[in-house]
């Protein structure tokens, strides 16, 4: 099938048909964007088509499932990478939809990047090893959109600690690992 070129290429492609491909398992769209970030390959433009035209089913695709692609995306060096194709194919909106209303919205002079850069590359930046300080990264920021005033965010950590909260109960965190990300983004 010609697995061999596209690993030199460093090139991720279905076998035979994406549609089809993608039509079987919903997981596939999220571990296209996973394996593309953790191997630093590309995604094949009619496979990525196939992932964006193909959401319907990537969304009934169990919570945890989710979780755990998400999770194992975390381990990747540059986690931002597989998270921006998420964005762009709208698996974002299926998995984290609030993060991605940060896209776009400047922050204050102290600040280099808008909101949803900022809290990607906070990720990128925390170790790869710890995947509840990334997901603290990921989401220290996540009320800022609702929160901002001005040029200020007043109160953004204590709104963020009860969006994150939603968040990792929609995507069935455990406990133990959501009492820990939610007391690093509260005091972030």
């Amino acid at each position: 099938f010609g697995g061999q070129k596209d690993l030199k290429k460093k090139l991720i492609r279905t076998v035979g048909n994406p549609r089809d491909r993608f039509n079987e398992d919903g997981l596939r769209h999220f571990r296209a964007c996973r394996f593309a970030a953790k191997l630093g390959f590309k995604i094949e433009p009619k496979t990525f088509t196939a992932i964006r035209k193909n959401l319907r089913k990537a969304k009934v695709v169990s919570p945890e499932r989710v979780r755990e692609e998400l999770v194992k995306l975390l381990g990747a060096k540059q986690p931002s990478v597989g998270l921006e194709l998420m964005r762009r194919s709208g698996l974002l909106k299926i998995a984290i939809p609030e993060l991605e209303r940060g896209f776009g919205v400047e922050q204050n002079k102290f600040h280099k990047y808008n909101i949803y850069w900022h809290n990607l590359l906070s990720c990128d930046a925390a170790s790869p090893k710890n995947s509840i300080v990334r997901m603290a990264s990921l989401l220290h920021d996540i009320s800022k959109p609702e929160c901002k005033d001005g040029p200020t965010f007043y109160g953004h950590e204590q709104v963020g600690t009860e969006v994150a909260a939603k968040i990792l109960k929609r995507l069935r965190f455990s406990n133990n690992a959501s009492k820990k990300i939610l007391n690093l983004i509260r005091n972030h």
